[in-house]
């Protein structure tokens, strides 16, 4: 018959009593430096945000600035090509006909002054000799 040999338990010793306490001293270092660690990935994500938004920033300026020199060109394209070949106006010279009709009826204006004054004949009509 073979004889069963009996599991062997641990002995406790005289530090087995501080065992538990240095798990959580363990435990509490381990703890402090995820906290640190996390704290640093958050800065750095904070930091790589903060760039990213920067670039878009950027990206987004130039790319207004491309369209509005790309509408700029177009617009000059068109009025130099279609307008022109159509005998359309453009607006510089739209503006400048309204300054002319501006200045034109001032003139007007100040010829009508006059001859309410001393009446002349119009040109090209004959000068009238009755009086009413």
């Amino acid at each position: 018959m073979a004889v069963k040999k009996k599991k062997a338990t641990p002995k406790r010793s005289a530090g087995a009593a501080s065992a538990p306490s240095a798990v959580l001293r363990r435990f509490e270092r381990l703890r402090k430096e995820a906290e640190r660690v996390l704290k640093k990935g958050q800065q750095q994500a904070t930091r790589v945000r903060d760039d990213l938004e920067k670039r878009a920033q950027r990206v987004t300026k130039e790319l207004e600035t491309r369209a509005e020199r790309y509408l700029s060109t177009l617009e000059k394209t068109v009025e130099k090509t279609v307008l022109r070949r159509l005998d359309i106006p453009s607006r510089k010279e739209i503006q400048s006909l309204a300054r002319r009709i501006a200045e034109l009826e001032k003139k007007v204006a100040s010829l009508g002054t006059k001859a309410t004054t001393s009446p002349s004949p119009a040109p090209g009509e004959p000068a009238s000799t009755s009086t009413a």
